[in-house]
């Protein structure tokens, strides 16, 4: 197996990073931050942006969040032309490093849906 059994679980640990920068360094106060990410950091950088934000905001509404995906997937999904699936690029990685799809999402819509 690619993985060498080996789960992945990089939305727990952006909730990890992002409490603990909460908690112990100033972000809090910045007036900016900015999550970054290039390839597969790229679409993760996409698949978090909102959620870093609505947490900083919820902490300090001020905050400017923004995000910036190098050569991460076609995101948003919805932008796409007629006849693409970008979902279709995204189950290959999701594949091809044997990736687990968030639970809840696969109990509430169709399946290619949660593939983000």
């Amino acid at each position: 197996m690619i993985t060498d059994h080996l789960t992945f679980h990089g939305k727990y640990i952006v909730k990890a990073v992002l409490e603990d920068l909460i908690q112990n360094t100033w972000i809090t106060e910045a007036e900016e931050v900015v999550l970054m990410g290039v390839s597969a950091g790229g679409i993760g950088t996409e698949a978090n942006c909102d959620f870093v934000a609505e947490t900083l905001h919820g902490v300090s509404p001020g905050i400017r969040v923004k995000c910036v995906a190098d050569s991460g997937s076609i995101y948003p999904l919805h932008t796409h032309t007629e006849g693409c699936y970008p979902n279709v690029l995204l189950l290959g990685a999701l594949v091809a490093w044997a990736g687990i799809v968030d639970e809840s999402c696969m109990a509430e819509t169709e399946h290619i849906n949660c593939i983000r």
